[in-house]
């Protein structure tokens, strides 16, 4: 049979067949078609709109595919829409370290940036911009770096600059820390060609850590000095970006004056109703306001599925098994009371 008509046969089901019939299509072996380009399928067939079950239930499916591109010690740091990876392991860290991270990234599948991204040595973190070739970085010696091969050289956009990274959905905005350990405060990148430009929040809020960027720009980060409660740490976030208060932070009144924060390795991330973040004691969900709305998910290292609600996710801090979790089910299951998983 002509290799057409399966990937014919596997788009139709992407278009609406039920979960088991798109489990058995990305789950059979397809000629010339490996797990980066199912994952693009996926990614292709299904839009946010779609019930995400079809959507967990196939993403699920590849998961064992993703697990033979791994090598041992290795997690997944990011992937793109058109199923190309970005797999991570820890480096040591040697005795001088200031103590952030230290990755060996890889690009697997798709178009991603695999020369620029050898070339730029141990990261902090690597981020692919949604609708481009291209990806962020974070070296170990604090640049941000612009990774495109079809450009050439890594183009450094700053310094002084710390993970992690938040990307926009949108592609639009980027943010990160920027600043000298442990006095760091956020910063927001704006990426549109024609007008890119960073800007450092008030470094009197440092040390601030936890830092998102939504679509418009505004951002979300918790800030360890300038809270409302005697200097202690408080969720904040600013107005959209070129708005009056775009650079001016204000405190989250709402949250609890405890937590939870987001200090784990990876950046929050915007779900559909509510904010998800990790610390070393699993994903929280929390509102807008950042109220907590359940006890944490057992599960590390998130990953947002591109334009779909659901992540990937690691069963350690480290790495580990990998499981998709419906962003859909988890609100559901906070607002209800009832325990998530």
């Amino acid at each position: 049979m002509p290799i057409a008509r399966p990937r014919l046969l596997l788009s139709a089901a992407l278009r609406g067949a039920p979960a088991a019939w798109l489990v058995l299509a990305l789950a059979s072996p397809i000629v010339g078609c490996d797990t980066g380009a199912r994952l693009g399928a996926l990614w292709r067939g299904l839009d946010e709109r779609s019930d995400p079950q079809p959507i967990v239930a196939a993403a699920t499916a590849l998961v064992p595919g993703i697990d033979r591109l791994r090598r041992p010690g290795e997690f997944v740091l990011d992937l793109r829409a058109d199923g190309a990876l970005l797999l991570a392991e820890v480096d040591p860290a040697p005795p001088d370290s200031d103590g952030g991270r230290r990755l060996r990234v890889r690009a697997v599948g798709g178009r991603g940036a695999p020369k620029a991204l050898a070339d730029a040595g141990l990261l902090e973190d690597a981020r692919y911009l949604p609708g481009t070739s291209a990806l962020l970085a974070i070296t170990v010696d604090h640049r941000l770096l612009l990774l495109d091969d079809a450009k050439g050289a890594p183009e450094v956009l700053a310094r002084d600059a710390h993970g992690p990274l938040s990307i926009a959905p949108g592609g639009h905005f980027a943010a990160l820390l920027r600043g000298a350990m442990p006095d760091l405060a956020p910063a927001r990148l704006a990426l549109a060609r024609s007008t890119r430009s960073i800007e450092t929040l008030d470094p009197a809020l440092a040390p601030c850590w936890g830092v998102l960027v939504d679509d418009d720009g505004s951002l979300r980060f918790v800030a360890g000095r300038a809270g409302v409660r005697g200097g202690k740490p408080a969720w904040h976030r600013t107005g959209p970006a070129g708005s009056v208060g775009a650079l001016l932070a204000t405190p989250l009144v709402a949250a609890p004056s405890g937590g939870p924060f987001a200090d784990g390795p990876t950046a929050p991330l915007r779900a559909l109703r509510s904010v998800l973040f990790e610390n070393e004691a699993g994903l929280h969900i929390v509102d807008d306001d950042g109220r907590s709305l359940g006890a944490p998910v057992s599960a590390f290292l998130p990953v947002a599925l591109p334009g779909q609600a659901a992540l990937l996710v690691h069963a350690a801090r480290d790495g580990g098994a990998l499981r998709v979790l419906d962003v859909r089910a988890l609100e559901q299951a906070a607002a209800a009371g009832e325990p998530v998983r």
